[in-house]
């Protein structure tokens, strides 16, 4: 049971008029007074080497609560401003959380928390996204925040911990095209449960009606929000409206690898999964096993009895494969003589802003001297001349608004093709990608536009990366990234000479079924 600091009972009842209006049994009647000794505990978890105490999160406030293990609740961290709306608590409250996440919806606080394996740190992380859903803008944004703190014992009988600030950091809940059901819009989106990985990540459960996901979500390298213009606002959930990834807006989220879905069909998926509209719980077992549960809400709803599934990955929970991780290679012990040496000739600046261009791949047509870059940005691809270098781009290619150019190749075989360019581009709306094939067109020896040759856009090819000619041009290879989505990863190819595709997905790959369809 918990309790506050004179031993009594915590209530379930609301805080204040930002959360729900509570009332009585049946919901019926006046409302209830607000309590700010009210808690809506959603998940907890021990904190290691302190001697038995807990850390637990709730949705009210949001709040981060430290408990004793007879159920003292001693310390209650909250957004800056609500800590003065709980004055009166029976409990010390602190308002060290950052304030932006008093705007979390109403009853989808914080759902998810990770504890250090070592007891050093605690991240708490948001049921959804935050915003008005009367807003276009807020109601398709994928926004999930997480504030993490530092976790100090101090030896104390009254508080034998207290939690600091440390940073707070954002990652994109999927996709809705990723989900088989068309009635699930962005904020039915629910991150329910987390688990320790390792010192760099965790496993988040996501969910939606029929399906559920779990990723795992590396932070190391994750943008500190609390340093950025979107710190304590919602403007980073306002112009990423569910449109624009947070790269886009210079912001650097925490990577996610989908390592199980209730519904993608290599992992032994159905369209219905059992509970799945309140799986709130897992553990996991080692590297390889994870075991959840869903919440019935006491049986209110004609909710499901509780159940608990058992899941046996074929990889393990770090997504991609079921080795360990490699050990770094030591350091020579004697100075390396000779190799190569590289000596810098020119540059072309894209773009001085960070948000402005991300070229990842460029290509050289060997015939024409001319180089081709692949704006993820924007969807663009420039074409500069090689030799002698020009600053400027000869010509620009655009492939819609919406898309990214992940990657582009050059035909430099002598035939129908030479010349021709292949780019893999990315829908950044979430739908499916597609593979253009572009034809350069000169006139006197100079490059005077690109014009697009072919257009292939199958329904199972997300997230295309790298694209590749074939050394005689015959047929073109995209890989498939797929991460996130519903179908694995995959191979899209283009035979050039029967202008045929196919998309081989890894759960169903036959070479010489392949190689027959494209004969």
């Amino acid at each position: 049971m918990l309790k506050d600091l004179k031993g009594s009972p915590l209530s379930g009842i609301s805080n204040t008029e930002l959360d729900d209006t509570p009332y009585g049994p049946n919901c019926s009647g006046k409302p209830l007074p607000y309590d700010p000794n009210g808690v809506d505990p959603e998940d907890i978890h021990q904190i290691p080497k302190s001697g038995g105490l807990f850390a637990l999160v709730e949705e009210y406030s949001p709040s981060i609560l430290l408990m004793k293990k007879d159920g003292t609740v001693f310390a209650r961290y909250v957004p800056k401003s609500i800590a003065s709306m709980l004055k009166k608590a029976d409990m010390k409250v602190y308002g060290e959380i950052p304030d932006v996440f008093k705007n979390r919806r109403k009853n989808r606080g914080f759902e998810g928390l990770v504890v250090s394996k070592d007891g050093s740190y605690l991240i708490a992380i948001l049921q959804s996204p935050m915003g008005d859903r009367n807003i276009p803008e807020y109601d398709q944004n994928r926004v999930i925040r997480a504030v993490v703190f530092e976790i100090k014992l101090t030896g104390k009988p009254d508080e034998p911990a207290k939690l600091k600030f440390k940073k707070t950091f954002a990652f994109e809940g999927s996709p809705v095209s990723t989900y088989f059901t068309s009635a699930v819009v962005p904020a039915d989106l629910k991150y329910s449960a987390a688990q320790y990985y390792d010192d760099h990540s965790f496993i988040a459960l996501e969910r939606a009606s029929g399906q559920v996901k779990w990723f795992n979500i590396n932070w190391e390298m994750a943008t500190d929000l609390s340093e950025t213009k979107y710190a304590n606002n919602l403007k980073l959930e306002f112009e990423s409206a569910g449109t624009k990834s947070l790269e886009d807006l210079g912001v650097m989220p925490a990577m996610k690898t989908k390592v199980l879905d209730t519904y993608a069909s290599a992992m032994g998926g159905t369209d219905n999964f059992e509970g799945s509209a309140k799986q709130e719980g897992f553990a996991t077992k080692g590297s390889k096993f994870l075991y959840s549960s869903q919440d019935n809400d006491f049986g209110l709803e004609n909710n499901p009895e509780v159940m608990i599934s058992f899941f046996e990955l074929g990889r393990n929970l770090g997504g991609p494969t079921v080795c360990s991780r490699p050990e770094a290679p030591k350091p020579p012990n004697k100075k390396t003589e000779g190799g190569l040496k590289f000596v810098f000739k020119d540059q072309i600046v894209l773009s001085k802003k960070f948000d402005e261009a991300k070229v990842e791949i460029i290509a050289l047509d060997e015939n024409s001297n001319t180089l081709y870059s692949a704006n993820a940005a924007d969807g663009r691809i420039d074409a500069y001349r090689r030799k002698p270098l020009k600053k400027k781009p000869l010509v620009s290619f655009s492939a819609g608004d919406d898309t990214g150019i992940n990657s582009v190749d050059v035909c430099n075989y002598i035939g129908d093709t030479s010349g021709f360019i292949a780019a893999a581009v990315e829908d950044k709306t979430g739908g499916p990608g597609f593979l253009l094939i572009l034809k350069p067109k000169f006139e006197n020896g100079k490059l005077e536009g690109l014009k697009k040759y072919r257009k292939f856009k199958p329904d199972n090819c997300f997230l295309p990366d790298a694209v590749h000619w074939s050394p005689d041009c015959s047929y073109v290879s995209i890989a498939c990234e797929g991460e996130g989505a519903d179908v694995p990863g995959g191979v899209l190819v283009w035979n050039a000479l029967t202008d045929s595709v196919k998309v081989a997905t890894f759960d169903a790959f036959d070479e010489k079924k392949l190689r027959s369809e494209l004969k």
